[in-house]
Formats: structure tokens, C-alpha cells, sequence
């Protein structure tokens, strides 16, 4: 009990320093919930500002393009298309501009007429998006973002037709830009670790994807992903997990001229790890320092508990053990000085000495009426359940019926045999449940003035004149019936010689009066056996 007593008090004392905790905690986690909504709101801020970065410079290396094709359209070599000469001059050039795939010349049925890389074979172009617009504008165009036939990589191409005098279209200057310089641009705008720029055509595959270009290029993005960047139709941010299955937050930016039909997309994710890692190491380092201070609290409650607390809860507990053994001269044996436990010692103990006496008086007040009813020469029945298994008899009541005081005089006894008498009501035996013990319980009414004759098995009778009535519970229910008899078989007898005589007073008076009215003069009374009882003085002389 005492280790259970310990654990308790000391388990609440813990608690408690964890419900003091609990602010601080919530704190905490606001904090923490706070910073990941400002960390969410900086990243989305810092994607879109790369993915802005990454688009300005398509279109700086677009506004390149263009100028580089404007100059070699008035270049002889390439407007006579002399192959030798103009292959040698774009395979310099291609060296000198590591971004572009490929540099190309056309003729008007989409021919290659010379390029900066060798090959063998004849390749046509005229299903290309880039040369058809060239054909139709005749003026520079870009392409479609597309996998190069001669370079095998992922390119975006320009063209710029070269016009006859005519005003038809000679020849097709063509640049293929090397996607792939895209890399080169993520690295240098240092984007946050694990982060990824990507160039998304208007299907919503994957052209070019840093880093692990290779992995990646032909792949899809997820539809739902795709339908949202179609919908916003101008530049947007968007949380969604990577095909690697990464969670990061895109910033995308639509390309081309056109936001309604864009020809692809560039996208800058990072990851959610990364944007939540300080708010995440903050909230780390805050909730070891709070678990650090809160096992300091709960190792000084623990052993100051002891001190300030169990040891005098112990007696108080140990105390009150004793009192309820019937120890009533028990006491705490703590000080009545101020404090708590102190005054509560204090109530215990007058608590105590006042069980005491009150325990003296009801010792006292108990022996007093054993006595009475033991003497009093009246019969008591008491029965204390509804059942009436047991009922008790003081000995006045067990002399009538002839028994023991310490016989159970119930009729319906548990495991034992009851008592051999019966109980009449002007000659008509009565149920049990019409005793008048057992009627005042069951109907939780006072049974007044009755008059009952108890006949024992050898035939005895006794005139009773009693009362009944019910004992009843906290809830003012019956819980048993106590009843009182008084012995009125001399009275009752006294009574039947009383009548008698007064029977036979009448009927000498009946007598009497028969002679009293006869007009005779010898005159004989006799008793019932035939003997005379008075003669007349005329009867005398006869």
C-alpha cells in the first residue's frame, strides 16, 4: 500500500510538472509552425526568382541566337552554300559556342545543305515545326523543344530564312541550343541542395532535368501537375512530389510568346526538407532543451516529494488505516503548526477524539438497550432484511413461543429448520406475509393495535396485542421491520371468566324473573345435576 501510496502521489507531482510544461511546448510548436509557414512563404518567393533567373536567360540566349543567324544569312559562304567551305565555317563556330548542339543550312525543300557536325547520309527537315514557320513568316522563328535526329540531344532550334531577290526562300540558317547548357545554369545560380531545374515541352515531358539529365529525359510529369501549369497560363508556384519522390515546391514559368500556348516550360523545384530544415533543427534544438528541463523538474518533484510531501502523507494515510481498524485513540503525531498537511493533521486528530467519544456514548447507548431488551417483558422481533432470514427475538418473545433467545424464529430460515407455531388472526391462521413483522416491511406501513394468537406445536395458545413497523434506509426504503407483543393471555382469560359468571348471573336472573312473574306457591330450583337449590315455604309443606 505504501509503495502503491508513493507511486500515486509521486505519478500526480510528475504530471503536474508536465501540465506546467505544456505551455512552453505549445509555445514551441506555434513557434515551429510559424517559421515553416514563413520558411514556405520565403521558398516560394526564392523558386520563383531562380525560375525567373532561368527564363531571362532563355530569352537573352534566344536574342542571341537570333543575332548570331542574322550574321551568318550575310555571310557568302553560307547564302552560296558551298558545303565544304560552309561545314568548316559552322564547325568553327559550333566550337566557339559550346551552348548550341548543332549549327545547320537548309535549302527550301528542308535539305541540310551543310552543318557543324559530319555525318553521313541524307537528312530532310521539312516536317520540322521551326523550318515550317520559317517558310510561313520568313522571318526568324524558334522551334519546338525536341530531340535533335543528327545530335541525339535535347535541343531547342532557331531558324532564320535567307531570301531570294524574289522574295522567296533560298536557304534556312538553323541553331540547335543545347539544352543541356541548362546545367551549366543551375549551377551557377546555386540553387538550395537537392534542388531541380527542369525544361518541360508543351506535352509535358521532360527535356532536360539537372541533375541526372540522363535518368530523367523522355519522362512525363504528373498529369495533375501538368493540367496546373496549363490552367494558370503565366508564371506559378506549385507543391507537388518529384518523380524521384522528393515533396519540393516548383516555381514554373511558361515559354515562348504566347502564355495561352507556351512551347514548354521551365520549372525550379526545392525540396521541403531543405526549406524546413532550420525551422526543423530550431524546433529540434528547443524541444531538448524543454525535455532537458522538464527531467530536471520531474527528478526534483520526485525526491522532493518525499521531503516536503510523502513522509507526512504516509502518517496521515497510516493514521486514518488505523482509525478504520476501530483504533480510535489513533493520533497523526504531526505537529499543529501552519500549513496544509499540518491543519489536516489537525482535523484528523479532532476528527479522532471525537470518533472516540462518540464511539463511548454509542458502546454506552448500545449496552443500554441490550439490557432493555433483554429485560423488558415485552416480546420484540427484529428482522434486518427483507427476506426475513434471519429474525432475532429478546427472551420475553422466545419465552412465548417456547424456544432459546438465540433461536432463529424466522418462518423461512436459511439452512435450518423454522420454528413449529403459528400465528391466528380471530381464529383464521395467517401467510407469512400477513404477519404483522413481515406486513409492515413489505407494505412500509405502521402496524397498529393488532391482536394475533400464537399457537405452539403442542397446542399452547397465547394472546398477543402488538405493534409493527418498518426500518428504513437512507433512501427511506424498507430494509427490515421491528415489532412489539405484549402478553394478554391473562387477560384475555380473565375476560372469558368474566363472561362466563356474567352468563351465569343472567340466567339466575332469568330464573328469577320467571318466578317473579308465575303466580304459584310451591315453587322447586335445581342445579343442572337434578339437586335443589331453593324450595318455597308452600313447596316446603308439600
Amino acid at each position: 500500500m505504501r509503495s502503491w501510496l508513493n507511486s500515486t502521489l509521486r505519478i500526480r507531482l510528475v504530471l503536474l510538472v508536465l501540465l506546467a510544461v505544456v505551455p512552453a511546448l505549445g509555445l514551441i510548436l506555434y513557434t515551429a509552425s510559424e517559421q515553416r509557414r514563413t520558411a514556405t512563404v520565403e521558398a516560394r518567393e526564392q523558386t520563383l526568382r531562380l525560375a525567373r533567373l532561368a527564363a531571362n536567360n532563355q530569352k537573352q540566349v534566344v536574342e542571341g541566337t537570333r543575332q548570331l543567324l542574322m550574321i551568318l544569312a550575310q555571310l557568302p559562304v553560307v547564302r552560296q552554300g558551298n558545303s565544304a567551305e560552309c561545314n568548316q565555317l559552322l564547325t568553327d563556330i559550333l566550337k566557339q559556342h559550346s551552348a548550341y548542339a548543332n549549327f545547320a543550312v537548309l535549302d527550301g525543300q528542308g535539305n541540310v545543305i551543310c552543318t557543324g557536325i559530319a555525318y553521313s547520309g541524307s537528312v530532310n527537315l521539312r516536317d520540322r515545326s521551326y523550318f515550317q514557320r520559317a517558310l510561313q513568316t520568313r522571318k526568324f522563328v524558334v522551334g519546338d523543344y525536341q530531340i535533335d535526329r543528327v545530335t541525339k540531344k535535347a535541343t531547342l532550334n532557331f531558324a532564320y530564312p535567307i531570301l531570294d531577290k524574289a522574295g522567296r526562300v533560298q536557304t534556312v540558317v538553323v541553331a540547335a541550343l543545347d539544352l543541356a547548357q541548362l546545367n551549366q545554369l543551375a549551377a551557377q545560380i546555386k540553387m538550395p541542395q537537392g534542388s531541380v531545374l527542369s525544361l518541360v515541352d508543351k506535352k509535358g515531358t521532360l527535356l532536360v532535368r539537372y541533375p541526372n539529365t540522363q535518368n530523367w529525359v523522355g519522362k512525363s510529369i504528373s498529369p495533375d501537375a501538368f493540367a496546373r501549369m496549363k490552367i494558370a497560363q503565366v508564371e506559378g508556384i506549385d507543391e507537388v512530389t518529384s518523380l524521384d519522390g522528393v515533396p519540393r515546391i516548383f516555381a514554373f514559368i511558361p515559354l515562348g510568346d504566347n502564355p495561352v500556348k507556351p512551347d514548354g516550360y521551365i520549372r525550379i523545384g526545392i525540396p521541403k526538407s531543405e526549406v524546413f530544415a532550420n525551422a526543423d533543427s530550431l524546433l529540434f534544438r528547443n524541444l531538448i532543451s524543454l525535455g532537458a528541463v522538464t527531467f530536471l523538474a520531474i527528478a526534483a518533484a520526485w525526491v522532493g516529494g518525499d521531503v516536503f510531501f510523502l513522509n507526512q502523507i504516509q502518517s496521515l494515510v497510516q493514521t486514518a488505516k488505523t482509525l478504520g481498524s476501530g483504533q480510535l485513540n489513533t493520533r497523526t503525531g504531526l505537529a499543529h503548526i501552519s500549513g496544509e498537511l499540518s491543519q489536516l493533521a489537525q482535523a484528523i486528530d479532532k476528527m479522532a477524539a471525537a470518533l472516540e467519544a462518540r464511539e463511548i456514548a454509542i458502546a454506552s447507548l448500545s449496552q443500554n438497550m441490550q439490557t432493555l431488551f433483554e429485560l423488558i417483558p415485552i416480546g420484540i422481533l427484529i428482522a434486518e432484511d427483507m427476506e426475513f432470514k434471519e429474525v432475532k427475538s429478546n427472551p420475553a418473545f422466545a419465552e412465548i413461543l417456547g424456544i432459546l433467545p438465540e433461536v432463529n424464529v424466522s418462518s423461512t430460515p436459511v439452512n435450518a429448520p423454522p420454528p413449529s407455531y403459528k400465528i391466528l388472526r380471530q381464529g383464521k391462521e395467517l401467510s407469512p406475509e400477513e404477519y404483522p413483522l413481515r406486513y409492515a416491511a413489505i407494505h412500509n406501513t405502521e402496524v397498529k393495535g393488532t391482536e394475533v394468537d400464537i399457537v405452539r406445536g403442542n397446542g399452547t395458545i397465547f394472546n398477543l396485542f402488538g405493534y409493527a413497523a418498518p426500518l428504513l434506509d437512507e433512501q427511506d426504503n424498507p430494509r427490515g421491520s421491528v415489532a412489539a407483543f405484549l402478553n394478554i393471555t391473562e387477560r384475555k382469560q380473565a375476560e372469558e371468566c368474566t363472561r362466563k359468571l356474567m352468563s351465569q348471573v343472567q340466567h339466575q336472573a332469568n330464573i328469577l324473573n320467571a318466578i317473579l312473574s308465575a303466580s304459584v306457591d310451591h315453587i322447586y330450583i335445581f342445579d343442572r345435576h337434578g339437586h335443589y337449590q331453593y324450595v318455597s315455604e308452600g313447596g316446603a309443606a308439600v
